[in-house]
């Protein structure tokens, strides 16, 4: 009996102890629980805001609604990196591992999970992750690069197009430090200072329907109709597609490069920072100075015809950030001024005008981040302030969708202070101090 009780007691004191150290770490069963719902918990001092359009899901959210919301919370407790795609947000946990919200073109994926290697087995060491239009890439501690999701231009790197719901690592890729993923093309920075890159390389067959859409006469609405080779749909769906023409595999240089496997950008040396915008590239070097390349139909790249190949831009001197967004740039000097040019009829640039073929100064003062979206400009300042201009047919300035566009830099949120931010193609992830 006495040694039962022995056994009991020390029983008694591993239980108390389990339970008083889960209860330090804040752990309990509801943790577990909602590890996958990010809209249920949140740091106790940060937290991940979206706002905007949420109708596959990209915001955290289960449903598959189309509603403009104010804000949600879509982040872990533990997220120390974000990016927004197209349909789709990635996180990157404290534990280097990758959550994905909302759709990434795989038909047979779940609207939130972990991203894998393979069945069980969860992609880790993970220091960065970049969100295209319906794929995504990760960053390894190792220098390596990792890619998944729709392939149809190649944009996974692999030398092929199949698509991939697990995330397969870039072989030819080692020795990066920076990844950027635009809208169906990726790029890659290594500590040499090289530009890597790969994408914009579809199927002869679609190819070919590009430019069978090319000679037939524009008949849907919009600037002269949209027609995405890359896209799963086909040309029945031509009707449904409103937006500008989109040049990819019709021009396969539209974007400066056309290759399902990482080649070195030649021209780009000693560069420190990449962005990959829908069709177009901006760098920076070790001097400050700005480079472009890429589509050019709003002359987001630069008012030379030679755009397919690395262009300085003369007047930009001492850029720390640039954001290559769908049809403008932005660049930020360390003085915190903010330059923009490109496409500019929605305000994007923070006027009114139908584009700005040269950098022109945008009317803020004291900025520290800038993102360029999807026809609207995200900016932070020094004091933590959100400003947001340009389009807002998704509510990413206001919940009020009678208001097309305000090309006015206006703060949003003032009552928050914000640490980080970034955009998808209608909606806007910001980091958030409580």
């Amino acid at each position: 009996m006495k040694n039962n009780n022995i056994i009991l007691s020390v029983v008694l004191a591993v239980v108390f102890f389990v339970l008083v150290f889960l209860a330090l770490n804040n752990f309990t069963p509801k943790n577990l629980i909602n590890s996958l719902n990010p809209a249920s918990y949140s740091n106790a001092s940060n937290e991940i805001l979206g706002f905007g359009s949420n109708f596959a899901g990209q915001l955290g959210q289960d449903n598959l609604l189309k509603s403009p919301l104010n804000i949600q919370t879509i982040g872990a407790e533990n997220v120390i990196k974000f990016d927004a795609g197209n349909k789709h947000t990635v996180v990157v946990t404290s534990e280097g591992e990758v959550i994905q919200y909302g759709i990434n073109g795989i038909t047979s994926e779940s609207n939130q999970r972990y991203i894998e290697i393979k069945e069980g087995q969860r992609l880790s060491n993970v220091v960065d992750v970049q969100a295209g239009a319906d794929y995504s890439l990760a960053l390894l501690a190792d220098g390596t690069v990792w890619s998944w999701g729709q392939n149809l231009a190649g944009q996974l790197g692999h030398g092929n197009n199949a698509e991939s719901l697990y995330a397969l690592k870039i072989d030819s890729l080692s020795d990066i430090t920076q990844i950027s993923a635009g809208y169906k093309f990726g790029l890659a920075l290594s500590k040499f200072g090289n530009v890597w890159a790969w994408g914009g390389s579809c199927s002869e067959a679609r190819k070919k329907a590009a430019d069978e859409w090319l000679s037939t006469p524009m008949t849907v609405p919009g600037l002269g109709g949209y027609y995405d080779p890359t896209s799963l749909g086909g040309a029945e769906n031509l009707n449904n597609q409103s937006e500008e023409f989109n040049s990819y595999c019709a021009n396969q240089q539209v974007i400066g490069f056309s290759t399902k496997v990482p080649i070195k950008i030649e021209g780009l040396n000693s560069i420190t920072k990449l962005s990959a915008g829908w069709g177009h590239t901006l760098a920076i070097d070790t001097n400050g100075d700005v480079w472009g390349f890429g589509c050019n139909l709003y002359g987001q790249v630069s008012n030379t015809p030679n755009h397919m190949k690395p262009y300085k831009f003369q007047d930009l001197k001492n850029i720390v950030e640039v954001s290559a967004g769908y049809r403008h740039s932005l660049a930020l000097n360390r003085d915190g001024k903010v330059f923009g040019w490109g496409y500019n009829l929605r305000g994007s640039l923070g006027s009114i005008s139908d584009k700005e073929i040269q950098p022109k100064e945008i009317k803020t003062k004291n900025i520290k981040s800038i993102v360029a979206g999807h026809d609207f400009s995200v900016l932070l300042n020094n004091e933590g302030k959100l400003i947001i201009f340009g389009e807002n047919n998704s509510g990413v300035i206001n919940n009020n969708l009678n208001v097309i566009s305000n090309p006015n830099p206006l703060i949003i949120y003032a009552d928050r202070s914000f640490e980080s931010i970034t955009s998808g193609r209608t909606f806007v992830l910001a980091l958030s101090n409580k």
